[in-house]
């Protein structure tokens, strides 16, 4: 193995978004539940992904603080979602837990995804305050064996290559159980009412 250092102009918006695909690309240990919480607390939480500054919270549509709004971490769980479908039996997890993820980010529930910044998130005292994104996503799950956001296609152990993506446009497709969930011509409300 080889180290690599990958730095954008500000270091918490595009190096997440590839450090992370790349790593689930290269081990299929971020391929798994364990692996994929371990990703995001490493490259997204410790290393200071802006979530306050980028899904807006608390800032009002045209006020100060609002150029900062970009749905960053969405799109990463969008081009996860795309690798997935050229590759369904190397994840464990499903599409399924992505859109819970994803409604965590914004419902607040826990406080996992508040403030800017580890630091921040510390010195507001949430980790004693406030729960897990991880114990929410097992308590929407309905227990500890995340059944409802398992892969059921998945092989068990993941192929020890790196996943190689066919990068032609023609197989971007629609994200439609995150983009079109809620336009009841295409799928039930129901099922996804659970996760918010």
């Amino acid at each position: 193995g080889c180290s690599v250092l990958v730095h954008c102009s500000d270091g918490w918006d595009r190096t997440a978004q590839l450090t992370s695909l790349t790593q689930i690309l290269l081990d299929p240990y971020y391929r798994t539940f364990i692996g994929f919480r371990a990703l995001i607390e490493k490259e997204w939480l410790c290393f200071g992904h802006k979530f306050e500054d980028r899904n807006g919270r608390g800032v009002m549509k045209g006020s100060a603080g609002d150029e900062e709004r970009s749905p960053i971490f969405l799109l990463f769980l969008d081009c996860l979602w795309q690798v997935m479908q050229q590759f369904p039996t190397e994840f464990e997890y499903n599409e399924e837990f992505l859109v819970a993820l994803m409604d965590q980010v914004h419902a607040g529930r826990s406080g996992t995804f508040l403030y800017n910044s580890k630091s921040e998130r510390k010195k507001k005292n949430l980790y004693e305050l406030s729960v897990s994104v991880w114990d929410v996503l097992v308590e929407v799950a309905g227990g500890e064996d995340l059944k409802v956001f398992s892969n059921g296609q998945w092989n068990g152990e993941g192929r020890a290559e790196p996943l190689v993506v066919n990068l032609n446009c023609k197989n971007i497709k629609l994200w439609e159980q995150y983009w079109s969930r809620f336009d009841t011509s295409l799928v039930s409300f129901e099922k996804w009412s659970n996760y918010l």
